[in-house]
Order: C-alpha cells, then structure tokens, then sequence
C-alpha cells in the first residue's frame, strides 16, 4: 500500500454496515485513500492484514457472554483485546473494547452522567432509580411520566423494550429488575455527538414527541428501535404535541480542548 492508503476494518451488524454506506475505497478531502476490509471477528485480526483504524460493535457478543458465558463470543472479545495489546498498539479503535463494555449496562451509564452532571458546568442529568427483585420503590421526588427500561442497555431486542409509564401503580408492577427514568419532554430531537481524536460529529436524530401527563393512562409500551410501532400507539392516547422542526443534520467541527 502507498503512504496515502490506510487500510480500516470493520465489524458491524447488517443493518449498520447499510447505513454506514461502506465501500471498498474511499477518498477523503485531504486526498488519502481508505480501504475498507469486512473483518472476520472469530479469526485473529493480525492474520487478516495491518490495520490503522477498527470500526467495530461488540454490544451481543458481551451481552451472550454475560448471560450464557459462550465461549465464541469471549474469544471475538479477546482477538481484539489482544489485537491492540499485543500487536497493533497504535491502532485506532472507535471505539475502545472497555468503553463500549461500559454503557452496556444503564446503572452504569446513569453514574456516568451522574458524574459529569458534578463535574461539567450546564450538564444535567435526568433523576433515575435502580429498582431490583427486592427493592422498595421511593417515587418521592420523581415527576411523572417516566421510562421503565431493561438494565441492559444493549445487544438483543430485549434491551430496547420499554415502556412510557403515567402513575405509581403501573411502575410498583413493572417486571424487574429495571432502571426508572425521569421522561423529559425533548421536542422530538435526540442529538448524539461522536468524538474521534480531536474532531466531533454532530447529528441530531428524531425522537419522542413531547407529551402530557393525562389524568388515567395505561403505560405505553415500545421498542426504541421501531419509531413508526411507537408513533401510532402514542397518536392513540393523543397526548402529543410541539413537532420539532430541522432534524439529521450533520455538523463536524474540531473540539475546544
């Protein structure tokens, strides 16, 4: 390969991999080409080339090891441990094997943004609470409606049903365990910034409309990963209102350090 071609591997779901529009080679503006390489993850990453970059999800693989301890999902994890370890350490990974693992779980996530709240000026992070098998559960100071999701914040289908809760009876009788959040009206917007070395990506993505607190609603059920299933059944309860307006858009500016 030239000093302009940097080879990038990649392992992604389907989907993913269609919506990233990933092709063989690329041309970025300032002129380097980027070959891009489908990785097998069950094989050694150093049998498979030299890497510069790594683009790759491992949300099942770390779920099916947490719940089953299957032993080919630990060795996917541990070829790319053991890629940037022990043959590659320059290597960029996006993103790193311990950050993804750390917001497999929401109680985790929900103390990260617990301490940035502390930490970060303008930063705030919405009240939550971890109700386990045998947990009393203290609503006192938690306005309604809230969001009861699955502790597991990634890796099946599973960790994307929720549900949109309106009273203190429905959340005493959610299947536990789970994580209780504050929902927090957002104008249909959820804005995600993606960090890589010194420049971030903006995109704002379309989320829940904001929403009323009605006098006597049965809690409403969905998965996050299916808008269109969870907009019909909210147009039922009519408790919807303020469309937002200017939605994917992209913006990549360089980080103020």
């Amino acid at each position: 390969l030239g000093k302009d071609m940097k080879r990038v591997g990649y392992y992604l779901s389907e989907k993913k991999i269609r919506q990233l529009k990933f092709q063989e080679e690329v041309v970025v503006p300032s002129g380097d080409h980027l070959d891009f390489v489908l990785l097998n993850p069950s094989k050694p990453i150093e049998d498979q080339g030299h890497f510069d970059v790594l683009i790759f999800k491992l949300n099942s693989e770390f779920t099916s090891v947490e719940t089953t301890g299957d032993t080919e999902a630990l060795g996917i994890i541990h070829n790319f441990v053991h890629y940037k370890a022990e043959i590659n350490p320059n290597v960029v990974y996006i993103d790193p094997v311990e950050a993804q693992n750390g917001v497999m779980d929401r109680v985790k996530m929900n103390h990260i943004f617990d301490s940035l709240a502390v930490q970060v000026d303008g930063v705030n992070s919405t009240k939550s609470l971890n109700v386990d098998a045998d947990s009393i559960i203290d609503l006192d100071g938690i306005t309604f409606p809230v969001i009861c999701k699955t502790k597991q914040a990634g890796g099946s289908m599973a960790a994307h049903e929720m549900g949109i809760v309106f009273n203190e009876k429905d959340v005493q009788n959610w299947d536990r365990p789970f994580i209780l959040q504050e929902l927090i009206n957002h104008d249909c917007t959820i804005d995600k910034v993606y960090v890589v070395g010194t420049h971030s990506f903006y995109d704002r993505r379309t989320s829940l409309k904001n929403m009323l607190q009605p006098p006597e609603t049965d809690p409403i059920i969905f998965n996050s990963q299916s808008f269109k299933d969870l907009q019909g059944s909210l147009d039922d309860y009519n408790v919807l209102y303020s469309l937002s307006t200017t939605l994917n858009i992209r913006y990549h500016y360089p980080i103020k350090n």
